[in-house]
């Protein structure tokens, strides 16, 4: 059950970026540099999908321990 929480959660956050992403494309073509600039570099988007990535892991992992240890 955690591994479909987590992979919902992973492509709901991925897909956040990709319209957040196609919205500045779309809407604000010529303004785009500057747009991603504003978010703290143009790597900022996968550098957002790797913490989420690693987020959703150390979670799990914290879940399976305690539920482990509550079994013992």
């Amino acid at each position: 059950m955690l591994g479909i929480t987590y992979k919902i959660y992973f492509i709901l956050f991925c897909l956040y970026e990709l319209i957040e992403w196609a919205v500045a494309d779309v809407f604000f073509p010529e303004q785009d540099f500057a747009y991603l600039g504003t978010q703290g570099g143009i790597w900022d988007a996968q550098k957002d999908m790797f913490m989420a990535f690693c987020g959703a892991l150390i979670s799990m992992l914290g879940i399976y321990l305690l539920k482990r240890m509550r079994n013992k």
